[in-house]
């Protein structure tokens, strides 16, 4: 549940010893910072307009707008369209080209459907958008609740992720979640304003010693593992070459707080749906198997793969949901 693509937490930047040594990454010129900012507000303030009313109109109104919002940008954004082309090329290699191209359409739509709901979570309606909420394995969330013990909740940026939230912060146990800031401030202000307002406490994954002790305390951590890293432990994504970062795995490593891996999206009825899997414990992860000791492998990369696995399963389960135009096979050098 991390905002933005910021800098890695301290946790995150040891670099695994199979990594690839890490490059000198150049640092852009303070012209090119300059105008990269400037790009980055001037689109702020030309899409405030269109869809921060969409927060006040009602739903089903919105949700049309919304849409058509979805469409707009995949017709007016040909980058983003030939990196989800591709991306979804990678994944679905045998879909004939027209579901693939059925995929792309839904997936931008998807993404203008969310900005709907996520502007009326900030207008303070996200109670009413988990009226008629299913959800599956509610007893797992309910046992890691009754256990006392702190529980790492792991999602990735698939489904409403900002709704989970909602979700769990309306519960018994308080909710943090690990972010990273957007590089535009306003956009960081706004999006840290609407998740105070749900009553979700947000935690700089530049600082994680208030997560560290919310854990301990027996409190809830949510955080997104799909994030690009600086380094990170090599894992496969749809049978190619990822990074993931190491931040929650050795969070929970650390602590010893069950991982509760959990996700909600729109289904087909167009109704909420949340799953939580059963909790693993750490303690109990399988040893590696004889003669694989000495291998440069480790809990916290064995658990990375475990976690880019479940995306993976997740992922699969509605494609739809997924932001295609995401780089998840991004490398970047460590830092």
């Amino acid at each position: 549940m991390t905002g933005g693509q910021g800098r890695p937490g301290p946790a995150e930047t040891d670099r695994p010893e199979d990594a690839t040594p890490p490059q000198a990454a150049k640092r852009p010129s303070r012209r090119k910072r300059w105008k990269k900012q400037a790009r980055r507000a001037l689109r702020f303030v030309l899409l405030a307009p269109l869809l921060l009313p969409l927060g006040y109109l009602p739903r089903r109104l919105a949700r049309r707008l919304g849409a058509a919002y979805g469409h707009l940008a995949r017709i007016s954004l040909p980058k983003e369209v030939r990196r989800a082309e591709t991306h979804l090329a990678v994944a679905f290699p045998d879909a004939p080209p027209k579901d693939r191209a059925r995929l792309l359409r839904e997936t931008f739509v998807s993404i203008g459907l969310l900005a709907v709901d996520f502007l009326r979570i900030g207008r303070g309606r996200g109670a009413s958008l988990l009226d008629g909420l299913v959800v599956e394995g509610l007893e797992h969330l309910e046992a890691t609740e009754r256990s006392g013990r702190g529980t790492l909740l792991v999602t990735a940026h698939f489904g409403n992720w900002e709704l989970l939230a909602v979700y769990l912060a309306r519960r018994s146990r308080k909710l943090h979640v690990l972010y990273h800031p957007f590089e535009e401030r306003r956009l960081e202000r706004f999006v840290r304003k609407v998740r105070d307002r749900a009553g979700i406490r947000s935690v700089s994954a530049d600082r994680p010693a208030p997560a560290l002790r919310a854990l301990r305390q027996g409190e809830l951590v949510g955080v997104l593992v799909d994030r690009i890293p600086h380094g990170g432990v090599r894992c496969e994504f749809f049978g190619k070459e990822c990074r993931t970062a190491e931040g929650a795995a050795r969070l929970g490593l650390r602590t010893g707080a069950l991982v509760l891996c959990a996700a909600l999206w729109e289904d087909d009825s167009a109704r909420y749906r949340a799953r939580f899997w059963p909790p693993m414990e750490l303690a109990e992860l399988p040893k590696l198997p004889k003669g694989e000791e000495g291998t440069g492998s480790s809990e916290v990369e064995r658990l990375c793969r475990q976690f880019t696995s479940w995306t993976e399963e997740l992922v699969r389960m509605a494609p739809e949901r997924w932001p295609w135009f995401y780089d998840r096979w991004k490398v970047r050098p460590s830092r």
